[in-house]
């Protein structure tokens, strides 16, 4: 039958023999299973991405995956950029932020990132070959790809105008008051 086992767990495994005679015989040997492979990824090329009203972009790391998988077990996926990216005012992996040249579950991208040029990512799946219960501790298999992001912003700018208002010529002395009225509707 076959042995189920944890990593690095010895497993005895006993091989039994019978000749035409009747005569058996048996040997015992350990077996340690160990995991030495990477995952296999399977990821975009490129992808493109749309800002939202807020003018900022998620991406979750597993929104860049297309069926990676590992023969061991369970698999962790992340990404970062490979430049540290535009300041786009958001913090949401406390306590280190979102410090766009690590690792993490999302990456992020703002009106900074708007152009024709796309922008790298390292998308990383890990295993847990070690056990510990992290994907992508130091003894852990990990695989990388690059993945080009296109960020688009395809919304409109939206404008709200003051109510209408009347001003008399008494009212207005000159182009400095205007100027400083139109600065209180800013």
């Amino acid at each position: 039958s076959p042995a189920v086992t944890d990593e690095d767990e010895e497993v005895i495994v006993t091989i039994w023999a019978t000749d035409e005679c009747k005569n058996t015989a048996s040997t015992s040997f350990k077996v340690t299973v160990v995991d030495n492979s990477a995952p296999v990824i399977v990821a975009e090329s490129s992808r493109t991405v749309s800002l939202s009203i807020d003018g900022v972009a998620k991406v979750f790391a597993e929104d860049f995956d297309d069926g990676s998988y590992d023969g061991c077990g369970p698999i962790g996926m992340f990404v970062k950029r490979m430049d540290d990216g535009p300041n786009c005012n958001y913090d949401e992996f406390a306590p280190a932020g979102n410090d766009n040249a690590q690792f993490n579950e999302a990456v992020f991208f703002c009106c900074d990132d708007v152009s024709e040029e796309p922008v790298m990512v390292q998308f990383r799946v890990c295993d847990d070959a070690d056990q510990d219960g992290i994907f992508g501790s130091a003894d852990d298999n990990c695989n990388i790809a690059m993945i080009e992001v296109i960020v688009q912003d395809k919304l409109a700018p939206q404008i709200v105008c003051p109510a209408n208002l009347t001003i008399t010529c008494e009212e207005l002395a000159g182009l400095g008051d205007l100027q400083a009225l139109s600065a209180e509707f800013l």
